[in-house]
């Protein structure tokens, strides 16, 4: 399977094509309850709209799909949106696309151009990151051993979680798969094969 995109933060892009105006809504999502609650605050942030169409993709391969054409003809609103997602390989992402007609017809292919142009637009100006595993790990030191930890850390883009002090240092943290073992061997190397790494759990989405 191949990697999936996200994004990290809500996002919002406007453009006018033919006098209507279409307002790109862009919303991290962790599941389909979370996108339905907001899709209906949307909905009632821009009541006065024409059509608010939206799709969604939620999952690690995208497997949980919606779309909607509200309104629009059939397959000229939604289903364009959904693809764009599909094709640049995004999940666990709501797009909510609302329309605010300006008297100018612009016909089934006009549609379907124009809401797949204004989505690849907005997702243009993010700047999404691939949805990786990570392991969440801990590991003890001493108190002499943590300062050249912390170092070994930055090289291999760990992302600290947490750390406790007590009669030794345990760290907390986010790692990729391929940069545990060479950690490890740095961890042995620095404290004769003293450091362990233990691993806690794989996750989708650290909590930074």
């Amino acid at each position: 399977m191949e990697k999936q995109r996200i994004i990290l933060a809500q996002s919002r892009f406007i453009q006018e094509i033919k006098k209507s105006n279409f307002v790109v809504n862009l919303f991290p999502v962790e599941s389909p309850e979370e996108a339905l609650q907001i899709l209906e605050e949307t909905r009632t942030e821009f009541k006065d709209a024409t059509h608010n169409v939206f799709a969604w993709r939620i999952g690690s391969g995208g497997e949980q799909q919606r779309y909607s054409d509200d309104g629009e003809p059939s397959g000229t609103a939604g289903k364009p949106v959904l693809n764009v997602l599909e094709r640049g390989g995004y999940t666990n992402l709501l797009v909510v696309v609302t329309r605010y007609y300006g008297g100018i017809k612009l016909g089934a292919g006009g549609l379907i151009r124009a809401y797949a142009g204004v989505v690849s637009a907005a997702l243009a100006e993010c700047r999404p990151k691939y949805l990786e595993k990570y392991l969440y790990c801990s590991l003890v030191c001493s108190y002499a051993e943590q300062g050249h930890v912390k170092k070994l850390f930055e090289e291999n883009e760990v992302f600290l979680k947490g750390t406790a002090y007590d009669e030794e240092v345990t760290f907390h943290f986010y790692i990729l798969p391929f940069s545990l073992e060479k950690l490890s061997i740095q961890l042995r190397d620095l404290s004769s094969g003293k450091i362990e790494v233990n691993i806690i759990e794989e996750t989708e989405r650290p909590e930074f």
